[in-house]
């Protein structure tokens, strides 16, 4: 069945359309060939929020859920993780991302 958000198809106007926008906003692409697409899933968190958190694994640590935003957060989430992996703690207050938050609220709006 299809299942709302499971979608892994492709669509060639979408290719075409952004091709079309990237164009717009980088000239110099103008020219370029698409050769091909794929599709996937990104990982989602109910609230909307990353996960930055050990584990109850020695050593092992999540950092993921970056709800598609993750090339945007990384160089934040990056150094985070960093510090809080070779510190022991964190920077700064990162209890929204952590692995034991109440996720029974969903994501309304940020």
């Amino acid at each position: 069945p299809n299942v709302p958000g499971h979608n892994l198809g492709t669509s060639f106007e979408f290719v075409k359309e952004m091709g079309r926008r990237t164009a717009r906003l980088i000239p110099r692409l103008s020219s370029m060939k698409i050769i091909r697409q794929w599709s996937g899933s990104y990982e989602m968190t109910p609230d909307g929020n990353p996960i930055l958190d050990k584990t109850d694994i020695q050593g092992f640590w999540i950092v993921g859920g970056m709800c598609g935003h993750g090339f945007m957060l990384a160089p934040e989430i990056g150094g985070l993780a960093g510090e809080y992996i070779t510190e022991g703690k964190p920077p700064y207050n990162i209890d929204a991302f952590s692995l034991k938050r109440d996720f029974s609220h969903r994501e309304v709006m940020k």
